[in-house]
């Protein structure tokens, strides 16, 4: 008990020289020095764990940022590659339409093309009806905005004074909070060496939920790549246009080099074929007559033959085919209505006619029809010319120049095809030997102009004639020799060629020739002969209607004479 009393005394002496020597508030303060350091570090800890707290926020934010990118890369990349794949232009269109318009009942979308001609067509669209496609139309101030600004924006107010305010029609883009009610379109223009293309016109962005700036941005690398597909597009139908032109133009090519009885068939034949490449309703050819600057209708081919004949058109009384018809030159612009191509032929500054191609529907001719139209007016200009040439050397051959009429030799060709033909056939041919009377004394008296002016004139007569009188295309007139003549009349047997050859007496005996001062007339014998009932042959029937001709002229003159089958002649009908 004793010890323990000791001790405590022990114990408060130790204290009270501890509090004498400073020792307890030094410890007291080492205890609040470590207290304060605690709270420091604690401090510090908090604060290291809060800022890895707001790193790892960060981090987890870049994650989804970047997942969100990456899917968003790989749908962009899938959309590119569908589209720029894609070598069909149409079908590449349809599916960047059906990205950007999932639900055609939901939003409206279209792609429109800016023409060459300044119009512009729908090529494709979505969630706008068919029948409203043909009114979708860009103003001018819209398409003055899209050459200078990537993508425009245009609001309900300013959309309701454009064609465009139908396509805000199935759009319900207002009851999409997401869109805050926002009802606009949106026009991104496609561009080809700063030149608008095309204008892709949608009420919806792509993809959905996305930033709008990402969603722009989106839309503009993707009209980049459809005009790379425009570029294709029409870099391959370029091609196509030229095929079909070479291959129209080799067509027309061949047709003038290929062999044919006369010109008219050659440039009936090219017509034809122009105007079914063309898909032309009427092609009509006009000839200049550079004397009085007019032009001679030559041929009009259309597939409606009852109502214009190839080689003539209706323009006559009560609407009668004529054979051939001029026209002022200012006429020409109106005779084949309103619509159609007026090409105007010439070479080296010498005008040779027009071409007319005219649609009943009135549709346009496009770019490559109106090329290839403008070269056949021209290769045609040069082929007519050098088939005239042509003929006119081969006129000259097979002409009289004096009367111009056929010549002989001429005749005698003519005459064997058709004696050929009649044989083959089994029909008549008839044979004219005309002889003036004492034509001679003519050519004695008042010399041999006189003489030549009353050949002229009976040619003439003879034309005439033949004109109101025969009968089909073949019938042939000639100078056979010195003042004889012929006339060939296939076709036709020995009555009704007697009776021409008395029409054609009578006329040349009523005509009259004026030579100076002098009226000349003359009478005409003519010796008549017929395939096959007076001669078998062409050698045969020549020599039988000389022999009725000589039987004419020493039986009196100015008759028309006719063997009979018994070997005699004849100058009544029998």
């Amino acid at each position: 008990m004793q010890e323990a009393g000791q001790a405590v005394i022990d114990l408060f002496q130790m204290v009270d020289r501890a509090f004498a020597g400073g020792y307890v508030l030094a410890l007291a303060l080492v205890c609040l020095l470590q207290y304060m350091f605690y709270l420091f570090r604690l401090t510090e800890v908090k604060s290291q764990r809060k800022q890895d707290l707001l790193l790892l926020e960060d981090l987890e934010s870049d994650l989804q940022c970047a997942e969100r990118d990456r899917t968003l890369s790989q749908l962009e990349n899938s959309i590119l590659r569908d589209v720029v794949s894609e070598s069909d232009l149409g079908r590449a269109l349809e599916m960047l339409l059906c990205r950007y318009i999932p639900d055609a009942d939901s939003g409206s979308a279209a792609f429109i093309q800016m023409l060459q001609n300044g119009e512009q067509q729908v090529l494709h669209c979505r969630g706008v009806d068919e029948e409203e496609t043909a009114s979708l139309l860009i103003g001018p101030e819209l398409l003055q905005r899209l050459a200078t600004e990537p993508v425009v924006v245009v609001q309900q107010d300013e959309l309701l004074q454009t064609p465009l305010a139908r396509m805000l029609d199935n759009d319900e883009s207002s009851s999409d909070p997401a869109e805050n009610g926002r009802r606009e379109l949106l026009l991104f223009g496609i561009h080809d060496l700063e030149v608008l293309e095309g204008v892709l016109v949608t009420s919806r962005l792509f993809p959905a939920g996305a930033c709008r700036d990402y969603q722009i941005e989106l839309a503009r690398r993707l009209m980049a790549s459809i005009a790379g597909n425009m570029q294709r597009s029409r870099i391959m139908r370029q091609n196509e246009r030229q095929l079909w032109s070479v291959r129209e133009m080799l067509e027309l090519r061949a047709i003038t080099d290929g062999r044919y009885e006369t010109p008219l068939q050659m440039v009936e034949e090219y017509l034809h074929c122009l105007r079914c490449q063309l898909h032309a309703d009427q092609a009509t050819l006009y000839l200049s007559r550079a004397e009085d600057n007019r032009a001679a209708l030559l041929l009009a081919d259309s597939p409606h033959s009852d109502e214009v004949p190839p080689g003539k058109v209706l323009n006559g009384p009560e609407g009668c085919p004529q054979e051939t018809v001029t026209f002022d030159t200012g006429q020409l612009e109106q005779i084949q209505g309103s619509k159609g191509l007026v090409l105007r032929m010439s070479r080296h500054g010498r005008p040779v006619g027009r071409l007319h191609l005219v649609r009943a529907d009135q549709t346009e001719f496009l770019r490559a029809e109106r090329e290839l139209a403008g070269w056949a007016a021209e290769y045609l200009s040069e082929t007519i010319l050098r088939v005239l040439s042509h003929v006119a050397v081969q006129r000259q051959a097979m002409q009289d120049g004096l009367t111009e009429l056929s010549n002989r030799r001429a005749f005698e060709e003519q005459l064997g095809r058709e004696i050929d033909v009649a044989r083959l056939e089994g029909t008549a041919c008839s044979l004219l030997l005309i002889d003036l009377d004492r034509f001679k004394s003519i050519n004695d008296r008042y010399g041999h102009q006189a003489g030549d002016t009353v050949l002229r004139s009976v040619a003439d007569v003879l034309r005439d004639q033949m004109l109101r009188m025969r009968s089909n295309d073949r019938a042939m007139v000639a100078r056979y020799g010195g003042e004889e003549l012929a006339v060939l009349l296939p076709g036709i047997p020995l009555v009704g060629a007697r009776r021409i050859a008395e029409s054609m007496r009578e006329a040349i005996e009523q005509n009259s020739s004026s030579c100076g001062q002098q009226v000349l007339r003359v009478t005409a014998s003519i010796g008549l002969a017929e395939f096959p009932t007076t001669a078998d042959c062409r050698e045969g029937l020549v020599a039988r209607a000389d022999a009725a001709l000589y039987h004419a002229k020493q039986n009196g003159r100015n008759q028309v004479a006719i063997p009979t089958t018994t070997g005699s002649f004849t100058t009544e009908i029998q």
